[in-house]
């Protein structure tokens, strides 16, 4: 699951319900299935979100759509492994 995170994530309950509900699904079966992407206001997300902070987030800003590409390739590749 790729989870866009923004300013206008930030606040709202639906989306921020959904990003649970992916996280507790992850923290269940143990690896990794939610790949965070911060479009804007890392700050702010990473302060909504201490946790993130600890984990594998990709920056929108920092590395671009190829990054991006990489990181939800690399999900795969690990979940092919299992």
């Amino acid at each position: 699951m790729l989870v866009c995170l923004s300013s206008t994530f930030l606040g709202r309950s639906w989306t921020e319900s959904e990003l649970s509900a992916a996280l507790a699904l992850q923290n269940r079966h143990g690896h990794k299935r939610v790949l965070p992407l911060i479009l804007n206001a890392k700050r702010e997300v990473l302060d909504r979100y201490p946790l993130l902070g600890g984990t594998a987030y990709k920056d929108f800003a920092s590395g671009g759509a190829e990054a991006i590409a990489d990181g939800v390739l690399e999900l795969l590749d690990r979940d092919s492994l299992r």
